[in-house]
């Protein structure tokens, strides 16, 4: 029997799933305190953006479509097709797409999407982690733990401290050190700085508002 294609690319979305719960630490204290969570975060980051970070003795695994940086954007801003007329033509218009900014069902609407990217992210970790253990058997559960119990990072923006030390370098620097077999130390690519999109988006027009327009069109990454 024949396997229907929409079957083939079925991945459901169920977060980063094993058998005890683990907390989502701040990014700063991921970056300074778990070494090897920080390294596994950084490298699955940079996979799903598509460019993944060579890495000792590591055979990079298949990126799954719906599990693509770009991919999980799209999906969260469609649909705007919607044929709800109800929706689509009251005066002034409410509909905006499936993308919920601005009303107050964002934070359920959203969570699907970081645990969609939490869960790619740390099934990345869980195959590198591994592979790493393998090639290098006197750090035998240090890679793999640090898999299991990895979770998205947060950045609490309305902490105190942010008003006097601004963004953290960590989202603003090109470069990042991450943690290698051998205790040693690497710099690589730093995934948080921005994204640059592999194309743009079709329905990506320019938005004009008063004075100033978005060149949503024309822009080819994000700041």
């Amino acid at each position: 029997m024949s396997v229907p294609e929409s079957s083939l690319n079925y991945y459901p979305v169920t977060g980063h799933v094993s058998a005890q719960v683990f907390d989502r630490i701040p990014m700063e204290d991921l970056k300074d305190q778990q070494l090897y969570q920080w390294t596994l975060f950084i490298l699955g980051f940079t996979y799903i953006k598509g460019i993944p970070i060579p890495f000792p003795n590591v055979t990079q695994p298949l990126l799954h479509d719906s599990t693509s940086f770009m991919q999980i954007g799209e999906e969260a801003k469609v649909n705007f097709s919607y044929n709800d007329k109800k929706d689509m033509y009251p005066t002034p218009s409410r509909f905006r797409g499936y993308c919920h900014h601005t009303v107050v069902t964002f934070p359920s609407w959203h969570r699907p999407y970081v645990m969609l990217i939490e869960q790619a992210i740390g099934e990345y970790a869980e195959n590198i982690a591994q592979q790493i253990e393998n090639a290098n058997p006197d750090e035998k559960g240090l890679w793999a733990d640090a898999a299991k119990q990895l979770r998205f990072p947060y950045w609490d923006w309305a902490d105190p401290k942010v008003t006097q030390e601004g963004v953290p370098s960590l989202f603003i620097n090109e470069d990042v050190s991450v943690h290698a077999p051998g205790k040693n130390t690497v710099t690589v690519l730093n995934p948080l700085v921005s994204f640059k999109f592999p194309y743009v988006p079709s329905d990506f027009g320019d938005n004009t508002r008063g004075n100033a327009t978005a060149y949503f069109s024309k822009w080819k990454q994000t700041l």
